[in-house]
């Protein structure tokens, strides 16, 4: 019955974890499109967002911010990698090192509408208020992420940089950001939601607690 049980609970982890894949599937077709365009300039895949008019006509990525933005995600990619090709006897310092980066990466993404709201001729009381009450929310829930068993952090953190890039796109609407920084949010987010996703679901294979 335990075997059947810790069975269950693998394969449970394993769907759930597959759902989110396929959630961030989109935004990784996306960051495909933004890469191929950033690289080889050729044309990005489109994105409802794209036309938008509130987005400024200027679509060319800074290259000081791909290239520190890309390299930010080598931690995601290198950990990621460490848990799926060497899970013993380190998985469980590997997936305290991810979630801690992803905690500490997620709080600083979450902040940025505190700073772009304040160069934002066009934002009133009540958006100033709202943009400086969500920016501290990441940082916090990342908090509480860590503090659960690292199956469930590590989903919570995935939700939650999914979360973040929402909200950004709802503030873009609102605000006149170049092109590129949603571009550029979204491939990061598709890269690091992507990393949380494939160690979750190496943890599922290990019964979801380690």
């Amino acid at each position: 019955i335990p075997s059947a049980l810790h069975r269950e609970q693998q394969v449970d982890g394993a769907l759930a974890c597959l759902k989110l894949v396929r959630r961030s599937a989109v935004c990784l077709w996306y960051a495909c499109g933004t890469l191929a365009h950033a690289f080889f300039k050729q044309s990005p895949i489109s994105h409802p967002m794209q036309n938008h008019p509130a987005l400024k006509p200027d679509s060319s990525i800074p290259l000081p911010a791909l290239i520190i933005g890309a390299a930010g995600l080598l931690p995601f990619f290198a950990l990621a990698a460490g848990i799926m090709l060497f899970p013993e006897p380190n998985l469980s310092y590997y997936l305290s090192w991810l979630t801690q980066y992803g905690a500490l990466i997620v709080s600083f993404v979450g902040a940025l509408q505190w700073g772009l709201v304040m160069r934002s001729a066009q934002a009133g009381v009540g958006l100033q208020s709202a943009a400086f009450g969500w920016s501290v929310c990441p940082a916090l829930i990342a908090w509480v992420a860590l503090q659960l068993p690292q199956y469930e952090g590590i989903y919570l953190l995935a939700a939650l940089f999914v979360l973040c890039l929402m909200m950004d796109w709802r503030f873009a609407r609102r605000h006149a950001l170049p092109r590129w920084f949603m571009r550029l949010r979204g491939a990061l987010t598709a890269g690091a939601v992507l990393s949380l996703s494939l160690a979750g679901l190496v943890l599922a294979g290990h019964g979801g607690h380690h």
